[in-house]
């Protein structure tokens, strides 16, 4: 497997967080971002689940009551998954120049722009593909396998697809 390109790699995620964070507080706070810091922490509404709105008031109390406060979540969640494509290609044989690539046409893509833009629930549902993604690939990859070949969801996953290629 070839070694992970650290230079090109983070240099794409810093420069992702850079652009991010410098236009974090140009417009105000968005209509989901109000919605979030007027819920209260709860088991989760009718329509959003508990996580968004407790990460909502914690940056709100924790850091600032800023737009660009609220944002760095989502961020995060974007910077993250820029490192996450890039690993995929690594995996998947990618030697440095493919790992960079990916990581900045990933970073540079419409979607981490806007989706790193604003803290919302489905932003950061967005941003969750890659990690899932990852996840899902890493669980289906046999060497991935727990010693006692455990059955985690890539396992699953191959029984019933060899069920259905047996019919």
């Amino acid at each position: 497997m070839p070694a992970y390109a650290r230079v090109p790699v983070l240099s794409a995620a810093a420069a992702l967080a850079v652009v991010l964070l410098a236009t974090a507080g140009r417009y105000g706070f968005h209509r989901d971002e109000l919605y979030f810091r007027m819920l209260d922490p709860s088991w989760g509404y009718v329509d959003q689940p508990p996580l968004i709105p407790l990460i909502a008031n914690a940056m709100a109390d924790l850091v600032a009551d800023e737009p660009w406060a609220l944002r760095l979540p989502a961020i995060a969640a974007v910077v993250g998954s820029t490192l996450v494509v890039a690993a995929i290609t690594r995996d998947l044989g990618g030697g440095a120049l493919a790992q960079g690539l990916c990581a900045w046409t990933f970073a540079f893509a419409t979607f981490p722009l806007v989706a790193g833009h604003v803290l919302g629930q489905e932003r950061m549902h967005e941003a969750a593909p890659a990690g899932d993604g990852a996840a899902r690939y890493l669980g289906l990859r046999p060497r991935s396998r727990p010693p006692g070949g455990g059955l985690g969801p890539g396992r699953v996953g191959e029984r019933r697809h060899a069920r259905r290629s047996r019919r």
